[in-house]
C-alpha cells in the first residue's frame, strides 16, 4: 500500500487534527479559557468497542472509525471492485501502523459465502466458484450486478443453478409462477425485446445449435447424443431446401 510520510490534515476541524501512517492521530492545539490558542501536539488515544470489533476514536463531538479514517486519508483501495473486502490489522495489539493494515477478502461468513474471484495478469475476472454446484467456472456464466457505487460484481451462483432454483420455484410455488409469468409475458411485449429476438431467433435458426434442435426434439441438451443431434441439423436443413424450392 501506498503512504504518506507527512501527516494529513482531518477535514471539518480548522486544521486542528493530523493522521499520519504511522496509526497517530495528533491534536495540534487547543484554546485555553482566555481564548489563547496554546500548541499541544497531544495524541489522540483510540478505544476498542467489542460489539464492532472496531477502534475507535473521539474527535471533539465526533466519534470516527480508525480503518475508515485511514482508508479515506491514504487513498487504499481494495485489489479488485468484483469481490468485497473488509479493510483489516494483520496484528490488533496495538500496532495501528497503515502497513498493518490488509484487505481481506469476504470467504466464508456465518451469513454469506463470497468465493474469490481468480484474476489474470491484466487484473481482469476469468473465473469463479459458484456457491451451489461448488464447479469454478469462466466467469461468463456469472451474471453481472451493478452496485450503487456502480462497482460491477458477479452473483454468487453461476447462471445454470439459478435456473434451477427459478425452475423449482416456480413449480412448487403457485403464487411465485404467477408472477413470473406476468413478469415474462409484460417484458415480451416491450419493442426492443421483440426486436432482439427476432434477430436472435433468425439467426438461431440458422446456425441450428445444439439448443435449438433439442427443443425441437423436446428433450434436454444432455439428452441429445452427438449422431442424433447431426441426423436431427441435416433432416432440418432439408426440409427448408424442400420448402423454399417448392415456393
Amino acid at each position: 500500500m501506498e503512504t504518506k510520510n507527512e501527516g494529513i490534515f482531518i477535514k471539518e476541524f480548522n486544521n486542528k487534527y493530523k493522521i499520519f501512517p504511522t496509526g497517530e492521530i495528533i491534536s495540534l492545539y487547543r484554546f485555553a479559557n482566555n481564548g489563547k490558542k496554546i500548541n499541544t501536539f497531544t495524541k489522540i488515544k483510540f478505544r476498542y468497542e467489542p460489539k464492532t470489533k472496531q477502534y475507535q476514536c473521539d474527535l471533539l463531538s465526533k466519534t470516527f472509525n480508525l480503518k475508515t479514517l485511514f482508508k479515506e486519508y491514504f487513498n487504499l483501495k481494495p485489489p479488485n471492485n468484483y469481490q468485497k473486502f473488509t479493510l483489516e490489522f494483520k496484528n490488533e495489539q496495538g500496532n495501528f501502523n497503515i502497513n498493518n493494515l490488509f484487505f481481506k477478502p469476504l470467504l466464508l461468513t456465518k451469513t454469506n459465502f463470497l468465493p474469490e474471484i481468480i484474476i489474470n495478469s491484466n487484473n481482469e475476472p476469468i473465473k469463479k466458484q459458484c456457491i451451489e454446484c461448488g464447479e469454478i467456472k469462466n466467469i461468463k456464466f456469472f451474471g453481472k450486478q451493478i452496485k450503487k457505487q456502480k462497482i460491477i460484481t458477479f452473483r454468487n451462483k453461476c447462471n445454470t443453478c439459478r435456473k434451477n432454483d427459478l425452475l423449482f420455484e416456480v413449480k412448487n410455488n403457485p403464487d411465485r409462477r404467477k408472477v413470473y409469468l406476468e413478469y415474462g409475458k409484460k417484458r415480451r411485449s416491450l419493442d426492443h425485446v421483440k426486436e432482439y429476438h427476432r434477430k436472435y431467433d433468425k439467426e438461431y435458426i440458422k446456425t441450428l445449435p445444439k439448443n435449438y434442435v433439442a427443443h425441437v426434439l423436446r428433450i434436454s441438451v444432455n439428452e441429445l447424443p452427438e449422431s442424433l443431434y447431426k441426423l436431427k441439423k441435416e433432416q432440418i436443413i432439408l426440409t427448408k431446401k424442400l420448402r423454399n424450392e417448392k415456393c
